[in-house]
């Protein structure tokens, strides 16, 4: 299983970068500016960067709210704020 980027030294980060070709995508929330890091293949970045495949194929390590922050740019939270039938 693999570590959570969030629990990760900087040194741990940077041994997975160099031993993976891996990179960093950095997100924030646009509704509460909370920030967010993922790490990825590269090679997944380019591949969603061409825009011709789901997001779900692309990163499958992600789970459904981690996708949606990078598509539409707002956490799980806030899109609960804002869809929810509760008004």
């Amino acid at each position: 299983m693999e570590k959570d980027i969030n629990e990760m030294t900087d040194e741990e980060v940077q041994e997975e970068l160099n031993d993976r070709k891996m990179v960093v995508v950095y997100t924030a929330c646009r509704q509460c500016k909370s920030e967010y890091k993922f790490l990825v293949k590269e090679s997944q970045v380019n591949r969603y960067k061409k825009g011709v495949e789901g997001i779900q194929d692309i990163f499958p390590t992600l789970n459904a709210d981690e996708r949606e922050l990078l598509i539409s740019g707002i956490c799980r939270t806030c899109f609960d704020k804002l869809f929810s039938d509760n008004k």
